[in-house]
């Protein structure tokens, strides 16, 4: 039986977007789907990142603070974005 689990990052700061608390969040649903744990997750993840609530939750919301102040909002039209990344 697994007691713990221990993740490692090495990304470079400022590199990713969400980038350990994504990983954070699906580990703690991957982890609850493979023992059957059937509770929201919401207060387990927010113990180890700021922005765990959106990102367990997702949809559209307006997020504030450090990312832990998290509104649902509803759109009335699609929303689009486009990302570019300038060559280096």
């Amino acid at each position: 039986m697994i007691k713990y689990i221990k993740l490692t990052k090495r990304i470079p700061a400022g590199s990713g977007l969400g980038g350990s608390s994504v990983d954070i969040v699906a580990t703690a649903k991957a982890m609850a789907k493979a023992y059957g744990v059937d509770e929201d997750l919401t207060s387990f993840v927010s113990k180890f990142c700021s922005d765990g609530e959106f990102l367990l939750h997702g949809g559209c919301s307006l997020v504030e603070g450090r990312g832990h102040i998290v509104r649902k909002i509803s759109l009335m039209r699609p929303l689009y974005f486009v990302i570019v990344i300038p060559d280096s």
